[in-house]
């Protein structure tokens, strides 16, 4: 199984509340897994799920797992993407090697 590792940077706003929600593409589905900076575990469907404060977030970073798994029989193309607060803040893509395989995108958000 492949492992894609991106790194984000995010500006935030030290008074504002901030929300992540993270969608899989193209027909297929995925799980992510995150810890919080409360040290809090947050699993599963990731939507407008609370992250913090920009003031509780600022000069910290989350890890995200996220696993794809090819279930459409019209592609292998696997994506996911990551929203705070409505925004995408990235997309990225990725072919499976074979029918009904998985490609794990490991992602780092920190927050400045």
């Amino acid at each position: 199984m492949k492992n894609i590792v991106n790194e984000i940077t995010k500006d935030v706003d030290r008074g504002t509340r901030y929300y992540l929600t993270i969608t899989f593409g193209n027909g297929q589905i995925g799980n992510s897994t995150f810890k919080d900076v409360h040290g809090n575990y947050q699993t599963g469907a990731i939507v407008h799920t609370n992250i913090g404060t920009g003031a509780e977030l600022e000069g910290k970073l989350i890890l995200i797992g996220s696993i794809v798994s090819d279930v459409n029989p019209q592609t292998n193309w696997t994506s996911v993407t990551y929203s705070i607060n409505g925004d995408s803040l990235a997309t990225y893509k990725e072919e499976v090697e074979d029918d009904n395989g998985s490609i794990y995108y490991t992602t780092t958000i920190k927050f400045i």
